[in-house]
């Protein structure tokens, strides 16, 4: 009996959470980026996804609808407003309680991907910026580790894993680490249909803290293009 009230309470988890993923695509799409809920595969990953992970699934989604709100960005279809990724960040940053280097505010352009990963390196935050390179669902971005989502280089990732250790060994100071040492790439989407493939440029890695002063996390300001058929035939760094 208690084994069929876990089911049942398991499968209006996931009812609700397919209503909130809906929302959430609606209200992004009204802002211009239009992309799908999900796939059959990612459907199935969500399916069997372990608690702790399916706790974490539904509170990014809970999380950036809230910040859609909170950052009462403007509602311009199928454009691309830089005061809205603005909006939003600081709004983020509001959220959580954490400050970083006003220079990430400042200077972000239309270009940037800005991407916020807490201390154990979990991914929290992504700019809208990013769904315009990837084909991927929502429910795939958020029910697949980023190894399993793309390939790229193992070099690249022991550079971000370096750059991460000195942020959070250093005494407090919101001035970021240079990642442009780190060469132009390639990356390929692994599970997708499409297979996109988009070229990465990273510029710099800052550290986030909380209001008191805590290692919070890591901020990182990147660029991506997407790959014609002739850059995919670039060989990985």
């Amino acid at each position: 009996m208690q084994m069929n009230a876990k089911v049942i309470d398991r499968a209006q988890e996931q009812a609700s959470l397919s209503s909130d993923l809906s929302r959430l695509i609606n209200s992004l799409g009204d802002h211009g980026y239009n992309f799908q809920v999900s796939t059959k595969n990612s459907l199935h990953r969500l399916d069997h996804l372990d608690e702790a992970s399916f706790l974490r699934v539904q509170d990014f989604v809970s999380t950036y609808f809230n910040l859609l709100q909170d950052a009462n960005i403007s509602p311009e279809k199928a454009v691309y407003n830089l005061d809205n990724e603005k909006a939003l960040l600081s709004a983020c940053a509001r959220r959580l309680g954490v400050v970083f280097h006003s220079d990430v505010i400042d200077k972000i352009t239309t270009e940037d991907v800005i991407e916020v990963y807490n201390h154990d390196l979990i991914q929290i935050y992504r700019s809208l910026s990013f769904f315009n390179l990837c084909s991927y669902s929502l429910t795939d971005l958020l029910t697949n580790e980023f190894y399993e989502l793309y390939e790229r280089s193992v070099q690249v990732n022991s550079h971000l894993i370096k750059a991460g250790e000195i942020l959070q060994a250093r005494p407090y100071s919101l001035e970021p680490v240079d990642l442009s040492d780190i060469p132009r790439h390639l990356m390929r989407e692994k599970l997708s249909e499409q297979k996109i493939s988009f070229f990465v440029e990273f510029k710099k890695m800052y550290p986030i803290y909380t209001i008191s002063g805590a290692f919070y996390g890591y901020l990182i300001v990147l660029r991506g293009q997407k790959a014609t058929r002739e850059m995919e035939k670039i060989a990985f760094i």
